[in-house]
């Protein structure tokens, strides 16, 4: 990708990242351009777990609906957030930028942020629909907590306090000096 971006457009300065393959989008401009096929994949595999969710024959106790919603609810999320990824780059980051590489790779981080709040999504989800979940989150926490506090030497619950008793103010006992 990037030696192909070098022939095509050889006054253009490339860095060697990975963003270089989205060179690709600014030269096709269509919807089979690579930034499309990379994510193609994922919604598949996305849709085939949705499918099999929805329409799977399981256990219709609570705790199965649970896990099904939650999911469900995973999957579209996930793959909503590679289908705006792909509207942002198409319909509002590749006319902005009319071709600049190093303007698509500034603008390019707002969509990756927003894919990457899609796919980060799961640990909430899961928290909030499942009591197992959250039963398991929680004592995660303890441990990784106990550990940083270890690491950095603190020890837990160790802070002592004085009581202070504080007094109402006697005026008969300050000194007060005029101005001659």
């Amino acid at each position: 990708m990037i030696i192909k971006s070098a022939y095509d457009f050889p006054d253009w300065l490339i860095n060697g990242s990975n963003f270089e393959a989205y060179e690709l989008v600014v030269d096709d401009n269509n919807i089979t351009s690579l930034a499309q096929v990379l994510f193609i994949p994922i919604i598949i595999f996305y849709g085939i777990v949705g499918l099999i969710i929805a329409f799977g024959k399981g256990k219709s106790d609570d705790t199965m609906k649970k896990v099904y919603r939650s999911l469900l609810l995973i999957v579209f999320i996930n793959v909503g957030g590679y289908m705006f990824c792909i509207l942002i780059m198409l319909y509002i980051l590749i006319p902005i930028t009319s071709g600049s590489q190093f303007h698509l790779l500034l603008y390019g981080i707002f969509p990756a942020a927003l894919l990457n709040i899609a796919s980060a999504s799961t640990a909430p989800i899961l928290y909030i629909n499942s009591s197992d979940y959250k039963n398991a989150y929680k004592k995660e926490y303890y441990l990784i907590k106990r550990f940083i506090l270890k690491l950095l030497r603190i020890k837990e619950n160790t802070i002592t306090t004085t009581p202070v008793e504080i007094l109402p103010k006697n005026t008969q006992t300050y000194c007060h000096y005029e101005a001659k």
